[in-house]
């Protein structure tokens, strides 16, 4: 039997969340696979407002961490650097939690704002 990793099962937990909030038809963004070695999840690659060579596109990661059960999301910033020392952790149960903090970190990039309310 071909069996998906359980970290990627994870994952894939916040993904099916994400995508079935409302607050996803807000947001401009593409989902993509998230591989940092012993972390495997996945990604939103977007394009803030404000196009310049400097922020052109960013991207939210999560994934569960490599050292712990706990889920991390990552944050790009305008230098297209991995803000790894910023990550911010969850614990593997906390799913929801993981997805509206990446609709504030969407919020706050993109400057739009949901009117849905979890």
């Amino acid at each position: 039997m071909i069996k998906m990793h359980p970290s990627l099962l994870v994952a894939m937990k916040v993904l099916d969340l994400l995508l079935a909030d409302p607050r996803a038809d807000v947001f401009e963004a593409s989902v993509k696979t998230f591989d940092n070695g012993r972390e495997q999840g996945f990604r939103l690659e977007f394009t803030p407002k404000n196009v310049t060579p400097e922020n052109y596109s960013r991207r939210i990661c999560w994934a569960e961490n490599r050292n712990s059960d706990d889920l991390v999301v990552y944050r790009q910033d305008a230098k297209m650097e991995i803000l790894w020392d910023k990550g911010k952790y969850f614990a593997w149960t906390e799913e929801q939690l993981v997805v509206d903090y990446i609709f504030q970190l969407l919020e706050e990039e993109l400057g739009e704002k949901s009117t849905f309310t979890p």
